[in-house]
């Protein structure tokens, strides 16, 4: 079995050996991160394509300031970004434009903790603008300015994407 340095090594001389062994290595990870980004399991696999290409492009660009896995996963969050932005198929209210219901949040009761599948399958059937705001926010920690200028979107709106994909969660969570 390959080093972690070995395979970065062999990725730069594009040997075909390191390559596989690179996504052995960071598959686990790399997987669960497309997963949370896209609304199928094929839409998952198309980001880990896009991912790990531009990951043999560019390895020779990791500086080591981070873990190998941790370098690949922000690639597959900023493909998964790009998509977003050029796709342009997702539709974004604003919270300041938006004809909302007056109908207010329900305080969250104590609900049963889902198992992991059933949470991935209910983030993956959001609609992908709730999805994205979602997944910047409550995974990688992004703040609502920051998932406003990743997106191209307003504060409010991305305000307004976290909210109602977390009620619309809850309403999924209480039919199960």
């Amino acid at each position: 079995m390959l080093s972690e340095q070995e395979i970065i090594e062999g990725c730069i001389k594009c040997d075909k050996e390191a390559q596989k062994a690179l996504f052995h290595f960071c598959y686990p990870k790399l997987n669960t991160v497309c997963l949370r980004y896209s609304s199928s399991a094929q839409d998952a696999q198309d980001l880990m394509q896009d991912t790990l290409l531009k990951v043999y492009e560019k390895i020779d660009t990791f500086k080591g300031n981070s873990s190998l896995t941790s370098w690949i996963c922000s690639i597959a969050v900023n493909a998964a970004l790009s998509n977003f932005r050029k796709l342009k198929k997702f539709r974004l209210v604003d919270l300041d434009q938006a004809d909302l219901e007056n109908q207010p949040m329900e305080e969250s009761s104590h609900l049963p903790e889902p198992d992991v599948e059933k949470a991935v399958e209910a983030i993956q059937s959001l609609p992908e603008g709730y999805q994205m705001v979602l997944n910047l926010y409550a995974i990688e920690k992004y703040s609502h300015q920051q998932i406003a200028e990743a997106l191209n979107i307003s504060v409010g709106t991305s305000k307004s994407q976290l909210a109602r994909a977390r009620k619309k969660l809850a309403t999924m969570i209480k039919k199960q």
